[in-house]
């Protein structure tokens, strides 16, 4: 797996974020150059590439092209040997529908996308500046599973930002629940001088906001377990990325980790194939190769 920087610097404001104070205002890599460092990396073995920046899903907003990720991705999954590619952060208020349809219509990209909730209540939305609320991003994830059931979402999580009661707290937590995330990052606000956040009343006791982060960590493990359960029995594509003796490890198109028993010794780091799920091993999905893929 090899990740490419297709784009660097955000215009987004966030109240709590340093990141367009210390690297800029929004530029993005063109085109040509992204696919010929992708065919570069093809031709010496990557299987998967992942594409990374700041605020990927306004590249080419520096160019006025409003679908040039779309584009970019559409050209990409065009590249003679490239087995997988799968899509970094990106912000909610950016995916559209072509990009949706981009992303699940093409068999190489990966049916999988971390987008950052931050805060499952509105008002504390507000107070981020995520230019969002908490209807929008369940909308959004509901509009991507109708396109394809077993889409994995995973994201982002701020607990214990200025302003958040329990029942803010508890917001998250029903959104988190009614997601049905794949895997959730959960962050103890953490101040950063020059933010507007900075600046804020109503700031949460630390030892509050660690209790919540055992809570929102408890939550998000039974929406993971959850979401893994879906694909007992199912047969899945992996790419093989570690082997140790005849079991080896990787990761599904829709970034589930899993551990393969018994392994064929015709099979390589790198090599695709079809595992069938027979059972859950902590946060490991278990099974053994029915075929190459």
């Amino acid at each position: 797996r090899a990740w490419v920087k297709i784009q660097d610097g955000c215009n987004h404001f966030c109240s709590y974020c340093v990141i367009p104070i210390v690297r800029g205002r929004e530029i993005s890599r063109p085109i040509e150059t992204v696919v010929n460092e992708v065919k570069r990396l093809v031709s010496h073995g990557f299987s998967e590439i992942v594409l990374t920046g700041i605020n990927i899903g306004r590249y080419g907003f520096d160019w006025h092209e409003r679908d040039a990720l779309s584009r970019l991705i559409e050209v990409l999954s065009d590249v003679n040997g490239l087995k997988r590619l799968r899509l970094s952060s990106i912000e909610p208020f950016t995916i559209t529908d072509r990009l949706i349809d981009t992303v699940v219509g093409l068999p190489n990209v990966c049916n999988h996308l971390h987008i950052p909730l931050q805060s499952g209540n509105d008002d504390v939305l507000r107070a981020m500046k995520r230019g969002y609320n908490s209807a929008f991003f369940l909308n959004l994830i509901d509009t991507i599973r109708d396109r394809e059931p077993w889409f994995n979402v995973t994201t982002d999580l701020i607990v214990g930002f200025p302003g958040e009661d329990e029942v803010a707290f508890e917001d998250s937590l029903s959104v988190m629940r009614e997601a049905m995330f794949g895997r959730v990052h959960v962050f103890p606000f953490s101040e950063r001088p020059e933010t507007p956040a900075s600046g804020l009343s109503g700031k949460i006791d630390r030892r509050e906001i660690k209790r919540r982060v055992s809570v929102a960590l408890d939550v998000a493990k039974g929406c993971a377990g959850a979401f893994r359960r879906q694909f007992l029995d199912t047969t899945l594509r992996v790419i093989v990325e570690r082997i140790s003796g005849n079991e080896a490890e990787g990761w599904t198109d829709n970034y589930l980790r899993v551990k393969i028993q018994s392994l064929p010794d015709y099979i390589g780091v790198g090599d695709a194939v079809y595992v069938k799920v027979k059972a859950l091993d902590g946060n490991y999905l278990l099974g053994y190769v029915v075929a190459k893929a």
